[in-house]
């Protein structure tokens, strides 16, 4: 990873660490909309996806996830820590 890290609290661009085995590789595909969640808290996510009547699922280490894709869903996936690692559709 070239450049400085991410500040604490933020959400790192996409080809970060943030890479989970079992996410739907189509959940990986830039999506115009998932870059205004980028760089921002996950406060600051989840209250932009409730005003944005966007679904969203929040995932922890070993969180259980479904297969099935919904293109209109946010994935916000946090470390053990609580801090965000990507942002990613489905």
């Amino acid at each position: 990873m070239s450049g400085p890290p991410p500040a604490a609290g933020r959400v790192r661009a996409p080809g970060g660490p943030g890479r989970f085995a079992g996410v739907d590789e189509r959940a990986r595909e830039d999506r115009g909309w998932l870059a205004a969640y980028r760089g921002l808290s996950p406060e600051q996510v989840r209250r932009r996806a409730r005003d944005e009547g966007r679904p969203l699922r929040v995932l922890h280490p070993g969180s259980v996830v479904t297969m099935d894709f919904r293109p209109d869903r946010l994935n916000l996936h946090l470390d053990e820590h609580g801090e965000p690692l990507d942002v990613t559709a489905g």
